[in-house]
């Protein structure tokens, strides 16, 4: 038997958690969009109607993160009207706050600021855009992390608003929240929302069909007692592919009643 004594070995906690968990790097579009502001100050010239709420972006920091605002902003898809407006509704500080839908100080350009400064610059909002379909936290939200490439995954109220993050990822071309979002969403199944996924989410992004599949395969028994699921039958008109899934989830209850 050999024995061996270290002595004078320094441990430092900080070294361990950066070792296993290295910071995420800054996507060099996002680093690419700040470094042009260097250059050019561009205020904000595009406009996003979320339901009740306004917010404010520069179109070329939305150009640079995401190939879709290029394309709707740079050639003119019909989902952006390009304006000219010279009003003091749209005039802001020399130096810009950023808020968010509830006043925070890490979220976008919110018009309830833009007014408080007698010293005045006129902003050109130059493409106006509405939007009806999605949450205003919601949006929100991925404008923040258009900005600052971090993601805020609950409302004010602690509810999760993972389903749709991964919605506005997959339709404005952002790869790197769609991916996030998709991995939370797996994380996040549970009893309770697995069923609204398979009928509603499932149909419209087939990625996440196997591991969607595979839970509820797993866990049919309660997931056929649930409220949610209780709910989707009794509103078979807003889920028109529910006898196909169903015939899919039967098919791997059966695959996995056999592998056991």
């Amino acid at each position: 038997m050999i024995g061996v004594i270290f002595d004078n070995i320094k441990y430092k906690e900080d070294d361990m958690i950066y070792a296993n968990h290295p910071p995420k790097p800054i996507p060099k579009n996002l680093i690419d969009a700040w470094k042009d502001q260097l250059f050019y100050f561009q205020p904000a010239d595009v406009e996003f109607s979320v339901q009740d709420k306004k917010f404010y972006a520069c179109s070329s920091i939305l150009s640079k993160r995401s190939k879709y605002f290029t394309k709707i902003l740079l050639e003119q898809w019909s989902e952006s009207t390009a304006v000219r407006k010279e009003s003091s509704d749209f005039n802001f500080d020399n130096d810009v706050d950023i808020v968010d839908v509830e006043n925070s100080s890490t979220s976008l350009l919110n018009n309830n600021n833009l007014t408080q400064n007698n010293d005045k610059l006129t902003c050109q909002i130059k493409h106006h855009i509405e939007i009806s379909k999605y949450d205003t936290f919601a949006f929100s939200a991925m404008l923040e992390y258009i900005y600052t490439d971090q993601v805020r995954w609950t409302d004010k109220d602690n509810n999760s608003i993972t389903v749709e993050l991964f919605r506005l990822a997959d339709q404005y071309l952002l790869s790197d929240l769609r991916e996030r979002a998709k991995i939370r969403i797996l994380d996040e199944l549970k009893i309770s929302n697995v069923s609204k996924i398979m009928f509603d989410l499932v149909p419209k992004y087939e990625d996440l069909k196997e591991s969607v599949l595979e839970f509820m395969a797993k866990n049919f028994e309660r997931i056929n007692n649930s409220k949610e699921f209780k709910d989707i039958l009794a509103n078979l008109v807003n889920y028109p592919n529910y006898d196909v899934i169903l015939t899919e989830i039967w098919a791997e209850c059966f695959k996995t009643q056999r592998s056991k």
